[in-house]
């Protein structure tokens, strides 16, 4: 069968329209954080929330915003909410960090002081690479949000991970490396901007 000039024509533009479309229903997906928040178990996406807290303060003029905000309160308001009314789920997040009710103080509970909390080099090596990618997402959710003076590199957040146990010596096991000590208390928010993978500009949120 001999195909037309114009059946062609009408193909090709078939094609175009099915792969813009599967482009939008992607780009939906990860615009409201189908992919990867779906997936997380739910003290993977408290972890996530935690990124995003530690950025949001880092680069806010209020270093305790969201210090005491219950994270379980937090993902439960974003579990719950519909995820098809165009609202960008950096965005998403920022409003239930907002409504969420302030967690119960815990007197055997472990104080810390700053806007980052435990999450330093020490942290970051006691954990798994997947602990690692799933805080990483949360720094660059909230690099999206409203209001953050916040910009991350635009790579994965794979090769983010990498970046930074490169950084921390994560390999180095004997701790022989004198970085490894050197930077065992650094920040990994900190860490990020010393590799210019996340910069901060002037501090705009409240």
């Amino acid at each position: 069968m001999r195909l037309t000039n114009r059946t062609i024509v009408i193909s090709r533009a078939l094609s175009v329209i099915a792969f813009a479309l599967l482009l939008a229903v992607l780009g939906s997906a990860v615009a409201y954080g189908q992919s990867p928040w779906d997936g997380y178990t739910p003290a993977a996406k408290q972890l996530a929330i935690a990124g995003f807290t530690d950025c949001y303060r880092s680069q806010s003029s209020s270093k305790k915003a969201f210090m005491n905000t219950n994270l379980s309160s937090t993902v439960s308001f974003i579990d719950g909410s519909a995820k098809s009314d165009g609202v960008p789920f950096a965005s998403l997040i920022l409003r239930a960090l907002e409504k969420a009710p302030a967690a119960e103080p815990d007197p055997h509970g472990e104080h810390y002081d700053g806007p980052t909390g435990f999450h330093s080099g020490l942290w970051w090596r006691g954990v798994g690479n997947s602990e690692r990618g799933v805080y990483v997402q949360g720094i660059v959710w909230c690099t999206q949000a409203p209001g953050v003076s916040a910009r991350m590199r635009d790579i994965s957040t794979e090769a983010i991970v990498k970046k930074l146990n490169d950084w921390y010596v994560v390999n180095d096991d004997d701790w022989k490396d004198h970085r490894s000590n050197a930077r065992v208390d650094v920040p990994v928010i900190s860490a990020l901007q010393k590799m210019e993978v996340l910069k901060f500009t002037a501090a705009k949120a409240k």
